[in-house]
Formats: C-alpha cells, structure tokens, sequence
C-alpha cells in the first residue's frame, strides 16, 4: 500500500480506520534502524485461504451456506445492506453507504462479498437497475 506510492504509514493508518478496521501497530527502537508493522486483518476478511480456494474452483459453496457465510465474514454490515436493499431495490451504493454511515468502497466491498456468496444480484445496469435477494 505505501511501497507503490510512497506514502507512508500515516496512509496506512488512514485507510485502515476508513474501512473500520483497527489501526496497525508500528513498532521501532529509538535510533529507527528498523520498524514492524502489524496490520490486523478487516473481520470482513473472513477466511482468505477459503476464500482463495473457492475462486479456484477447489471448494464448492452451497446456496444454503451462502447467506451464513456472507454474514459470518461482516455480519452487521451485511444485514444493514440487506435490510436497506428490501426497503429500496432501486437504492445505490452510495446511498446505502451514507444510510449505513460508512465508504461507499466499503459498500462495495461488502455487496461484491454477499454477489460472489449468491445472497444478492443486481438486476440490469447500475443506473436503472435494480437489487434482488436471492437467498
């Protein structure tokens, strides 16, 4: 993240509360020879090898699991998101994050998460279509 575009850990600790994750752990001695940098992983991560695996086809999700396992990886966010499209299939993704209160990346992330899991689909366009509630 700060490699790339050299922007140091102030960025980092920035993005991190951004998405609601919690803030990293730097660690140096006085001289700063060196640093270590712990960044704890977002609860919406969920399980990354799980993840991976099932991107390649190496482990199978059931429709019935779906909704379990979209609300096991970021459960608040994810009823929120939900609750919201019911009250309004029509809604955008920046209205429902400024509803929830959160980035609309983080809207994004979290309706790719519950699309990918085969809880929500969007019907048509972005800009006039709409949300369903497959599972």
């Amino acid at each position: 993240m700060t490699e790339g575009r050299s922007t140091g850990i102030p960025t980092i600790q920035n993005v991190l509360v951004n998405n609601g994750s919690p803030r990293a752990n730097v660690v140096t001695d006085e001289e700063r020879t060196f640093f270590r940098i712990t960044i704890p992983c977002h609860e919406a991560a969920g399980n990354i090898i799980a993840d991976i695996a099932h991107k390649d086809g190496s482990l199978k999700v059931s429709k019935r699991g779906s909704l379990k396992t979209a609300l096991q990886s970021a459960p608040e966010t994810a009823l929120q998101i939900i609750k919201e499209i019911r009250n309004n299939p029509n809604i955008t993704l920046s209205e429902i994050a400024e509803k929830i209160g959160v980035s609309r990346r983080w809207i994004a992330t979290n309706i790719k998460h519950l699309q990918d899991t085969g809880v929500v689909k969007r019907i048509g366009p972005n800009k006039g279509g709409h949300w369903e509630i497959i599972a």
